[in-house]
């Protein structure tokens, strides 16, 4: 989960189906730069493929509410919530 900021997180707004474009871009933007920075030797293709499918995962199981309690939690607590490193690991095949 280091790979991503909450702050990124925080602009997810899922609605059951698909995330509004700018949100999509938004995440998409702040995963690879995070993750450029946590795995540079990792070929783009690959981690544009992780932080796509760490999108789909997180926008396919929470709603916008339920996403940002697990973002709320992750601020009380400070460190990710277990849910959302879940979806993380999910996709964490992909870095190659």
């Amino acid at each position: 989960m280091r790979g991503l900021t909450l702050v990124a997180l925080c602009l997810l707004s899922a609605c059951g189906a698909r995330w509004p474009e700018e949100n999509r871009t938004a995440f998409a933007r702040s995963c690879l730069a995070n993750a450029r920075k946590t795995r540079p030797a990792a070929a783009e293709e690959s981690l544009v493929s992780y932080c796509d499918c760490t999108a789909e995962h997180l926008q396919a199981r929470y709603s916008l509410e339920e996403f940002m309690a697990l973002e709320a939690q992750s601020l009380r607590e400070n460190k990710p919530a277990s849910e959302i490193v879940r979806a993380v690991e999910d996709c964490a095949d992909r870095l190659r």
